[in-house]
């Protein structure tokens, strides 16, 4: 059976006359939606709609950087994608998040991904996170991560069921 005529993904501009789709859109394509991006990331893809044309996925020179996952636990050990910044000229030698005060290396997935690893934090909440890619000499990149704590809940015999609040 050909699904294409109801396989559809993008998004409109909210004024009823630009909109825009997602690779595959309309065709059985878009069933193996998530082994595309425009990212590097698979199944995900990042679109600039503050203007009035619609653009991929562009890396910055500053700024805020997108944080995947956005949480984790106090413990650390969370690696986080850092996507945002221009890692084209970049090596993994240069790259440092810094957590609140705590610094740690980074590592250089794609020319689009960054990770970082959550240190350990001792505190429950928002953290600023900022992001380097000359070895801690400078931070022009910002954004949030949120500590929470880790709650195992043990209600059925089988089951452990993970939360961080």
């Amino acid at each position: 059976m050909a699904y294409a005529p109801f396989l559809q993904a993008g998004f409109n501009a909210g004024d009823s006359v630009l909109s825009f789709e997602l690779p595959g859109s309309g065709t059985d394509d878009l069933l193996d939606i998530d082994t595309a991006s425009n990212t590097g990331v698979l199944g995900r893809f990042v679109y600039r709609v503050d203007q009035e044309e619609i653009l991929g996925f562009i890396c910055t020179q500053s700024g805020r950087v997108g944080l995947n996952p956005p949480s984790g636990v106090m413990m650390g050990g969370t690696l986080v994608s850092v996507l945002g910044p221009c890692y084209t000229e970049v090596s993994n030698l240069d790259i440092v998040c810094k957590f609140g005060d705590v610094t740690v290396p980074g590592t250089l997935k794609s020319e689009f991904i960054a990770e970082c690893c959550t240190p350990t934090c001792l505190q429950v909440g928002p953290v600023n996170v900022e992001v380097s890619l000359d070895n801690g000499n400078t931070f022009p990149f910002n954004g949030v991560f949120i500590y929470g704590k880790l709650i195992l809940d043990f209600t059925e015999e089988t089951h452990v069921y993970i939360n961080v609040r």
